[in-house]
């Protein structure tokens, strides 16, 4: 910790705020950085010890609210984090470590459970971050998809039902292994549908000089000023399932024919096979005059989406519990086939049933 305060007065990055897991704690004491404030949980019970503590820098220029009213817990902290005098709604930080429960329990609970009971708001810009200490091939290629272990899926399948997208870049080792461990890839951090869409998180990396003497490297990333989210027309206006692809295209070739000298000069004397030159006022025209086509084509044969404005977030509880039981109805025959070399004719039954079930459950759902 005292090394990482060094690397960061040093460095010549500026960071306002700094998200540790697994800090330094002795009794009721952390490490403390010259000009930086430190956020505890509200209460700290005896014996009790935080596995995420953040630190934000003084006069950084940032307000800060801890949200206790969300969630409270030793290993994951829920913040509210703007710019002084911004009229933006505040950026929802979560910074994580996930671990099982301490002690000896049969069906242990990790961080990441409990995080799920919490109430996250999904129009809110929110970003989760940590040590999510969770191997999949969606940001390892070289873990098997079908060896993932059930728990690992079943947090991915929140993650994704939630809305949220990885911003780490895919196969960038974050933990140094010893001699006789690889490289491993379990600092993650995810952003939600409304944080993309403003552009809040810039520059994600992972840099391994500021933490020499552990075995994680930093992640580190820029909060963007947010802008307006830009609606992708085409996917939010428009019912593309119900189009009819002769009609568009019809209504296009028509569009691109309605001034004749306009497609010739923009469309026949630039984008040909015999045309090896154009400017790049000459390559804008075309674009332009194209996606101008393209948008009246949309207009005249594809129908609109009817929303409805009662629409919610689609994924739930009952659509955990029997993705839950289809993988563990998988892996059995999966199991089953390895060990005995032919498959189980009830358990293939039963894994396809639940298969069809979850299917039949997503649909209801969306």
């Amino acid at each position: 910790m005292h090394e990482l305060a060094h690397n960061i007065t040093m460095t010549r990055q500026k960071f306002d705020l700094v998200l540790v897991q697994e800090a330094w704690w002795n009794v009721n004491i952390t490490t403390s950085f010259q000009g930086w404030q430190v956020i505890l949980p509200t209460t700290i019970k005896e014996n009790d010890c935080p596995r995420v503590i953040p630190y934000y820098k003084l006069q950084a220029g940032v307000e800060i609210t801890l949200r206790t009213d969300i969630g409270s817990d030793l290993d994951f902290m829920i913040l509210d984090i703007k710019c002084e005098g911004s009229r933006h709604l505040p950026t929802c930080i979560i910074n994580l470590y996930n671990q099982t429960e301490p002690g000896e329990i049969q069906n242990p609970s990790f961080t990441t459970d409990k995080l799920a009971s919490i109430n996250i708001h999904p129009g809110m810009p929110t970003v989760i971050t940590g040590d999510w200490n969770l191997h999949h091939n969606n940001w390892n290629s070289s873990i098997d998809k079908e060896s993932t272990p059930t728990r690992t899926q079943e947090v991915v399948d929140w993650v994704e039902g939630q809305g949220f997208s990885l911003c780490s870049e895919r196969d960038v080792h974050t933990r140094s292994g010893t001699r006789t461990q690889h490289n491993t890839i379990i600092d993650l951090t995810f952003a939600n549908e409304p944080a993309i869409g403003q552009g809040i998180v810039c520059n994600h990396s992972v840099n391994p000089d500021l933490m020499l003497l552990s075995d994680h490297n930093t992640l580190t990333f820029t909060f963007g000023d947010p802008r307006e989210s830009v609606d992708n027309i085409a996917k939010a206006k428009y019912n593309w399932k119900d189009a009819i692809e002769e009609d568009f295209t019809k209504a296009l070739n028509q569009g691109l024919h309605v001034d004749a000298n306009l497609y010739d000069t923009s469309i026949q004397q630039v984008l040909n096979k015999q045309c090896t030159h154009a400017t790049p006022e000459e390559l804008d025209a075309a674009v332009r005059f194209i996606n101008a086509c393209m948008e009246q084509a949309v207009e005249k044969a594809v129908p609109t989406c009817q929303m409805c404005s009662q629409l919610k977030p689609w994924w739930n509880n009952a659509l955990t519990t029997v993705f839950k039981e289809m993988r563990m109805a998988r892996d059995m025959a999966r199991s089953y086939y390895q060990h005995f070399d032919h498959e189980s004719e009830i358990m293939t039954w039963e894994a396809k049933q639940l298969c069809k079930r979850a299917l039949n459950l997503v649909k209801i759902a969306k």
